[in-house]
């Protein structure tokens, strides 16, 4: 299951599709501006994913976290 591509799936369809500069492996690098929701969407499990978690017997919903740095308007200054 690639929740990657479920997340970039979900920014398209949030209309964020132009705030990605790059997505690879398990990481995705957006525009400032749409981090807080690519961030909202990212943390938010795919219904597949609830419904493979109850199918499992599991009672709890599915738990996502993401790790954010917020690096500037340069790559290679934190800001």
């Amino acid at each position: 299951y690639d929740l990657l591509a479920e997340a970039l799936i979900a920014i398209e369809g949030a209309g964020l599709g132009d705030a990605i500069f790059l997505a690879v492996h398990d990481e995705i690098v957006v525009d400032a501006s749409a981090a807080d929701d690519v961030e909202q969407i990212m943390t938010t499990p795919p219904q597949a994913l609830v419904s493979a978690a109850v199918s499992a017997g599991r009672t709890r919903k599915p738990v996502l976290r993401v790790g954010r740095s917020d690096l500037g308007h340069h790559w290679n200054v934190k800001g």
